[in-house]
C-alpha cells in the first residue's frame, strides 16, 4: 500500500496504540477507488506479539476505541469461520 501521511495524531504514552495517522493513498489505482483520506491506527497486540494495522474512515472516535472495535470484530469473524467447520 502506497500512501503519504497527511497528519500525525498524538497517542497516549500508556496503552496499546502506537500510531494514529491520517493518510492519503497515492497510487493512481487506489486514488480512483478511494479518493478520501483514511485513518490508520496501529495497535500493539501483546498477546500475539504483533502490530495490528487498521484502516478506517472513522475520525470521531478515539484511536484506542477503534483498535478495540476492530480487535473484537476480528475475533468474532475468526470464531465464525471456525464454528462453521464444526
Amino acid at each position: 500500500m502506497i500512501y503519504r501521511v497527511v497528519e500525525r495524531h498524538t497517542v497516549p504514552m500508556r496503552g496499546h496504540v502506537t500510531k494514529d495517522q491520517t493518510i492519503q493513498l497515492t497510487s493512481k489505482h487506489a486514488r480512483e477507488r478511494c479518493p478520501s483520506r483514511l485513518r490508520q491506527v496501529v495497535v500493539w497486540d501483546g498477546e500475539h506479539e504483533r502490530e495490528l494495522v487498521f484502516l478506517t474512515n472513522i475520525f470521531h472516535l478515539a484511536a484506542s476505541t477503534i483498535g478495540a472495535i476492530y480487535k473484537i470484530a476480528g475475533r468474532s469473524s475468526c470464531f465464525s469461520r471456525h464454528s462453521n467447520k464444526i
